[in-house]
């Protein structure tokens, strides 16, 4: 069907007389809604490549996007304030305690990195002893053992003497 009226074209394109006043609302909801969504999957990104989780883009891109005019249009954060503190949460992913399993036993424990003294109590499993390690960092069991991976960590059991 071709539209011979422009003015009617024009009507007909005006989302905004089609939608019901009361779902404008929803509309800027679902706008905004995905604005937050395109900042935070941004934030989530730079926090990986600061972390030392993602090796393989540019830190330098996300940063001219937080610098950007569109960044600006998305939120009114202040980027300088969201770059400070993501990366001092990725400077705060530093393994500080990890897991060894007892000689002559089946118990883990958790010990600091480099040391084999036990700072906690003999777990069944080793992912308890890994939830134990995590929370003592404050860290969620995700992040710590994205912090493992990182650091190469072995999964073999250490063992002590």
């Amino acid at each position: 069907m071709i539209i011979r009226n422009e003015a009617y074209f024009k009507q007909a394109c005006d989302y905004n007389s089609v939608i019901h006043p009361a779902s404008r609302q929803t509309t800027m909801d679902g706008y905004q809604k995905l604005a937050n969504a395109v900042v935070k999957q941004a934030a989530i990104d730079y926090f990986d490549i600061c972390a030392g989780f993602d090796k393989r883009h540019s830190k330098e891109s996300l940063e001219d996007f937080f610098h950007s005019e569109w960044f600006s249009i998305l939120t009114d954060m202040d980027p300088e304030y969201l770059i400070a503190k993501i990366k001092e949460r990725a400077d705060s992913m530093v393994l500080i305690y990890t897991v060894a399993k007892e000689r002559g036993s089946s118990r883990y424990y958790v010990c600091k990195v480099g040391e084999k003294t036990p700072l906690t109590r003999t777990f069944t499993t080793k992912k308890k002893a890994l939830h134990k390690a995590a929370e003592m960092q404050d860290l969620t069991y995700t992040d710590y053992m994205r912090i493992r991976r990182r650091d190469g960590v072995d999964n073999a059991d250490t063992s002590t003497d």
